[in-house]
């Protein structure tokens, strides 16, 4: 197991000099000082010299058997070379330290570069989690209430319609007015009546967003084109009807842009992944870092190869639903912050109610979940976040109360607050990701041989 020792770098006080003389000489060193740090740095980066190492702890000391955890070493050792999977890297936190930290295999199908655990990773729908905290830090400020109907804020979606589909589900014979307008709730929880075009049953809306190719790898377009097309395209459901995958997130990507004023990324640069020294996640990877990067492999959807987007270069549409890049250490910050009650070594991103309301159940009995209900049996859907509801009826490992959310090449980050866990894989498999974000799961909690001693949260 790496152990990595905290690289903390304190500032030295600089003592107040009651003269001149001494002012000046201050000023002077803190000059050298200034020109030095920079000398050693292409582009200097504030982000640099603030800490990002995790504190490690005694895995046995943090309520953790060594030898159980070997297990999960030895089942993904085992397991990458069966499928064929390049590599990965698993990390663990409880109480805020790592106790499991591990690199497997190497970055690429080709074997040349040995996995490292700063690799980045495409993460696909664990951007959906960041944009929701970037839209309720927002919310905190006062910008909107959930309730409103997001063409308060972008009037393409005033005309918006449903569509009525024949028997077939193939052909749309008619559309009509919703019942009621889009949210922003809506967006948050998978409400929307919006829809992607891979999970469940094809329909004819589904093949509309096909056609639409509303991915970053193949629109044409920056974010508000992209919210004017899907604007166009009639809702699958009526708003508030039915729990609906969909790519809604990228909407309220488009509503962070409005309301404050800044492009997307920038906003979570600047609110979120510098706050929380995030300094490996953006909608991109800069060409100092590419040897860093993880690829792997692509999957078959609906007859069509579907590769790993390109991340090389910045894209034109920065999408908040599946475009980001991260590494095992940065979303494991992020998901820290959220364990905390919005809160990371000091600096704070949301009130400890906004985080019990966003990991909260937002689907009440009057909405139907539909075939294709991705989080499962026995859990919820927060603001950005499964939820689980009750101990049983999942087959996964947990407690009640946990929550996260996975990205389609395979990566994985949950929370469980009942333990004070942070699981965080990252891989870049599509064909093998139900695997082994299942097995990696109960491996984990399987190692887990003393229960919190603070007690059951329950869920909230």
């Amino acid at each position: 197991m790496n152990k990595n020792p905290l690289t903390h770098v304190k500032a030295t006080p600089v003592t107040k000099v009651g003269n001149k003389l001494g002012a000046r000489l201050n000023l002077i060193f803190l000059l050298i000082l200034a020109a030095i740090s920079l000398a050693g740095c292409d582009r200097f980066d504030s982000r640099a010299t603030g800490p990002h190492e995790l504190p490690v702890a005694d895995a046995a000391h943090a309520g953790f058997s060594t030898e159980r955890l070997s297990h999960l070493t030895e089942y993904l050792e085992q397991a990458l070379q069966e499928k064929d999977t390049p590599g990965a890297v698993a990390l663990i936190l409880r109480d805020g330290q790592v106790v499991y930290e591990q690199a497997f295999g190497h970055r690429t199908p080709a074997r040349e570069q040995a996995m490292t655990i700063d690799t980045i990773f495409r993460i696909y729908s664990m951007t959906k989690p960041i944009t929701s905290v970037a839209v309720m830090m927002l919310w905190e400020e006062g910008a909107f209430n959930l309730n409103d109907p997001v063409a308060m804020y972008l009037p393409e979606f005033r005309d918006t319609r449903v569509a009525i589909k024949d028997e077939t589900q193939s052909n749309i014979v008619d559309t009509v007015t919703p019942l009621r307008p889009i949210t922003i709730h809506d967006l948050l929880r998978h409400t929307s009546g919006m829809t992607y075009g891979i999970f469940g049953a094809m329909t004819a809306v589904k093949q509309q967003y096909l056609d639409a190719e509303l991915t970053m790898d193949t629109f044409d377009g920056d974010l508000p084109q992209w919210v004017e097309t899907v604007a166009r395209i009639p809702l699958e459901a009526h708003p508030g009807e039915r729990w609906e995958y969909s790519p809604s997130p990228t909407v309220l990507g488009r509503l962070v842009e409005v309301v404050s004023g800044q492009k997307f990324g920038d906003f979570l640069q600047d609110r979120v992944f510098d706050p929380l020294d995030m300094r490996d996640t953006d909608f991109y990877v800069p060409a100092a870092k590419h040897d860093r990067m993880a690829e792997g492999f692509g999957l078959n959807l609906r007859g069509h190869f579907e590769e790993l987007h390109p991340v090389a270069t910045p894209p034109r549409l920065q999408p908040g639903d599946s475009g980001l890049v991260s590494t095992a250490r940065d979303y494991a910050r992020f998901s820290q912050m959220i364990l905390n009650g919005g809160e990371l070594n000091g600096i704070r991103l949301l009130s400890p109610k906004t985080v019990d309301l966003m990991t909260s159940n937002h689907l009440g009995p009057d909405i139907d979940k539909g075939p294709s209900y991705l989080p499962g049996d026995g859990y919820g859907f927060g603001l950005g976040f499964s939820v689980r509801l009750e101990q049983g009826v999942s087959a996964l490992a947990g407690s009640p109360g946990d929550f996260g959310w996975g990205g389609l090449a395979g990566t994985f980050g949950w929370v469980d607050p009942q333990e004070q866990l942070v699981l965080i894989l990252m891989v870049q498999d599509i064909r093998h990701l139900f695997l082994y974000r299942s097995r990696f799961r109960s491996l984990a909690y399987a190692a887990l041989t003393r229960k919190q001693e603070s007690g059951e949260r329950g869920v909230r």
